[in-house]
């Protein structure tokens, strides 16, 4: 069967289903296993790559977290072809002096589509960005202040910010699925 121009086979076939992912990040990794078993999509190679995003460390706005995601996206599709490839970038978004935490989610399919999504957002304290303002955006994420802070995985503010009720990957799986349910795989 074909979709496209691009055999479903390849991505369906007995083996299951190869999707690469734009980081060596085990949250990232996980919330795509997660997107995944949301598709009911069981058997799913997860296949890393490390692609930098080639923005700064904590981007701010909306214009540069899609393009860490692009980036990610287009790297991975370009060492992992014939793959549908992911790329994730988070990032704070600005407005009414709230500062959320959201990802941008962009998946390249080896027929060149390319589909786009983001996670759901969590507000992080201003003192929280302002500080790691101070210290620069290209050294220090507001994961980075909030570890000192509250002794959380800097990678993973969100499950503090959330009470321990959503982790990153859980954020992370939202907006891969909402993706994932617009592509005609």
């Amino acid at each position: 069967m074909y979709a496209d121009g691009i055999c479903v086979r390849h991505f369906f076939g007995e083996v299951g289903m190869r999707i690469a992912v734009g980081s060596t990040s085990r949250h990232k990794k996980v919330a795509v296993q997660k997107a995944c078993s949301m598709m009911g999509w069981n058997s799913v190679e997860i296949i890393q790559y490390e692609a930098e995003s080639a923005i700064s460390r904590q981007p701010v706005e909306l214009n540069w977290i899609m393009a860490g995601a692009r980036n990610r996206a287009l790297l991975t599709s370009e060492a992992v072809p014939d793959t549908p490839c992911v790329g994730i970038e988070n990032g704070i978004m600005r407005s009414w002096n709230v500062h959320l935490d959201v990802a941008v989610i962009v998946v390249v399919m080896p027929n060149g589509e390319w589909h786009f999504g983001s996670s759901p957002g969590i507000q992080i304290p201003e003192h929280v960005v302002k500080k790691a303002q101070e210290r620069g955006f290209d050294t220090t994420t507001m994961g980075d202040i909030l570890a000192e802070q509250k002794s959380c995985d800097p990678a993973d503010p969100h499950l503090t910010l959330t009470g321990g009720l959503l982790s990153r990957s859980d954020l992370l799986a939202q907006g891969i699925y909402a993706v994932f349910t617009q592509i005609n795989w």
